[in-house]
C-alpha cells in the first residue's frame, strides 16, 4: 500500500469502515451524547470529555445537548498523536477498526505534512465546539493538566 498524503492517513483513520468480521468496534461520541441528552431532563452542566478523533457523529447531538444544557468540552490531546517519529517504515493500526497502514517516517515531507494535517484536524474540532456553543478546554497528557482546567474553571466564573 502506497501512502500519499498524510491528510489521508489522518482521514482513513477517522472515517468508519465498512463492517467487516473481526472488527474491534469502534466508539461513537455522538450515540453517547444523544443518551445523555435524553437521561438529563433538568437544565445541567455537561461535561464531555474526549479527544474528539474517529467519527464526526457528535456535531449534531452536541449541539442538541448544548441547547438544553451548560455544555464543557474537555479535549484531551497526546502530543505523540501530532507529529509522526522519523522510525522508518511503519504499520500504523487503527485499534478499533484493526485498519493498517504502512508508511515510511524517514521522509522529513511526510512528517511536516502529518503535522501540519494533525494540527489542521485539532483547529477544525476547535471551531466545531465552538459553532455548538460548548466551552472548550485542551488537556494534555504530558505536563500538568490540572493546573490547565483549574485555570480554565476561574475563567468560567
Amino acid at each position: 500500500m502506497s501512502f500519499s498524503s498524510p491528510i489521508w492517513l489522518l482521514a482513513a483513520l477517522r472515517d468508519e469502515p465498512e463492517e467487516t468480521p473481526g472488527r474491534l468496534g469502534s466508539t461513537s461520541l455522538g450515540a453517547a451524547l444523544r443518551q445523555a441528552g435524553s437521561l438529563a431532563r433538568q437544565r445541567s452542566l455537561a461535561v464531555v470529555v474526549s479527544d474528539f478523533r474517529g467519527p464526526r457523529d457528535w456535531r449534531a447531538p452536541l449541539l442538541q445537548l448544548a441547547g438544553r444544557h451548560d455544555v464543557v468540552a474537555v479535549e484531551i490531546r497526546d502530543p505523540r498523536e501530532q507529529n509522526l517519529p522519523n522510525a522508518g517504515e511503519l504499520w500504523l493500526v487503527d485499534p478499533e477498526t484493526g485498519r493498517q497502514l504502512r508508511v515510511d517516517t524517514r521522509s522529513k515531507k511526510l512528517r511536516d505534512r502529518f503535522a501540519a494535517a494533525a494540527e489542521a484536524e485539532r483547529r477544525d474540532v476547535a471551531r466545531e465546539l465552538a459553532s455548538v456553543g460548548a466551552r472548550h478546554v485542551v488537556l494534555s497528557t504530558s505536563g500538568d493538566w490540572l493546573r490547565t482546567l483549574v485555570a480554565f474553571m476561574r475563567r468560567a466564573r
